[in-house]
């Protein structure tokens, strides 16, 4: 074996020994032994508070909007609160969020997830007969919507006695709607529900794509995610732990560009709830375009940017002929498909400081599966990488011997 692949493997290792902050125990979980990670969370809503840590730092910045991350967590527990309160909402229930991206899908699925409900976050792309299919099949009667989306549900509204929650200027509409900026408004200042919620407990269901036939709705536990954001992790505090003192000083804190929807957990975990952990703002594209995304690197001092390949070569084109200082960037990840080879070397001679990556997972396991970055993905771009959660005893995910 390689010796940088030898001695991650053994930075992994020490990690994950006891006492060490991802240590790992064997739990049994319906008669089947999991490992699993110690110092995680009791919930997703445990989690979330998190977000407290960071108070007025950046939590997202989308268009006009900006807000810290105690801004988010507390509109969060409000819009919580009225879910409780005003609709209902009861630990199980499903919630669905249909939205482009933006601050208030966060929030709303934050506070979702906090309480014990589901949250269902459907294709933004959707028609209104597949979002008919979707609400009967989720038992969704609860929707956090876009206008764009209000529109499509109209016909289908009534049928399922959809309670919608407007997430911008729905004025006009001909249909029952309650804004989103009313409701925090009326639960200015409540706190977080207090809820029983077990890590084995479902937090979400997440659509697939349906190539053969109706989307398959993938249920996950707060277990499930949570220990994919846990192994996303243990691979980043391994990989710096390598680096030592060789690596550069980072010089901005952590922000990352997200350019790919919410619905898909590629965003979802990776982006948004990943940020949680590290105190990384996220700044939100209204629709990709390279030049912009090169505007808002330069000027959010963007440190972290994933997208599907496509995107990162369309970055990397357009900054080849561009003057701004995109220097803040130090990570350039990709999903969702294979990068052609020849794109890596391109993205690490173009951008000097960023490392590239590439992660392949799967809707119905979190986005886990395996992740290819850094100095292994320059010495191997043909690689799927390493699999996640990499543990000494696991092995090679690769045709070629990364």
């Amino acid at each position: 074996m390689d010796v940088g692949l030898r001695k991650f493997d053994e930075a992994v290792a020490g990690l994950i020994a006891p006492g060490q902050p991802f240590a790992v125990e064997t739990i049994d979980i319906g008669g089947v032994e999991y490992r699993n990670y110690s110092a995680m969370p009791a919930n997703l809503g445990q989690y979330f508070r998190l977000m407290q840590r960071h108070g007025d730092k950046d939590f997202a910045l989308y268009l006009q909007e900006r807000y810290t991350f105690d801004q988010a967590y507390n509109h969060s527990a409000e819009f919580a609160g009225a879910l409780m309160a005003r609709y209902g909402v009861r630990k199980g229930d499903r919630v669905a969020i249909l939205s482009r991206n933006n601050p208030q899908w966060m929030m709303a699925f934050i506070a979702i997830t906090a309480i014990g409900a589901v949250a269902v976050p459907m294709n933004a792309w959707w028609t209104t007969e597949e979002l008919d299919y979707g609400f009967e099949d989720s038992g969704a009667r609860v929707v956090v919507a876009d206008r764009a989306r209000i529109e499509r549900l109209q016909p289908i509204a009534g049928r399922h006695a959809l309670q919608i929650i407007s997430v911008d200027d729905c004025a006009g509409l001909a249909i029952a709607h309650t804004p989103f900026t009313a409701i925090i408004a009326e639960f200015a200042g409540a706190a977080m529900p207090a809820v029983d919620v077990s890590l084995d407990d479902f937090a979400t269901i997440m659509y697939t794509s349906g190539s053969t036939g109706h989307p398959k709705g993938a249920l996950s536990s707060h277990r499930g995610i949570l220990s994919a954001l846990y192994s996303w992790m243990l691979m980043g505090v391994a990989t710096k732990s390598l680096a030592g003192e060789s690596a550069p000083p980072e010089k901005y804190p952590p922000a990352g560009l997200l350019t790919i929807p919410l619905f898909h957990c590629t965003a979802s975990h990776s982006a948004f709830m990943l940020s949680v952990m590290i105190g990384r703002k996220l700044v939100i594209m209204h629709k990709w375009d390279p030049q912009e995304a090169l505007r808002l690197i330069e000027q959010e001092r963007i440190t972290w940017f994933n997208g599907v390949p496509t995107m990162s070569a369309e970055l990397q084109a357009a900054a080849e002929k561009s003057d701004r200082d995109i220097s803040s960037l130090v990570e350039i990840m990709a999903g969702g498909a294979a990068r052609p080879p020849d794109q890596v070397g391109k993205i690490s001679s173009t951008f000097k400081r960023a490392s590239p990556g590439i992660g392949y997972g799967l809707t119905e396991t979190n986005a886990l599966g395996a992740v290819n970055a850094g100095a292994f993905y320059v010495a191997n771009p043909r690689s799927t990488g390493r699999v996640v959660p990499a543990v000494t005893e696991f092995r090679i995910l690769a045709e070629d011997g990364l």
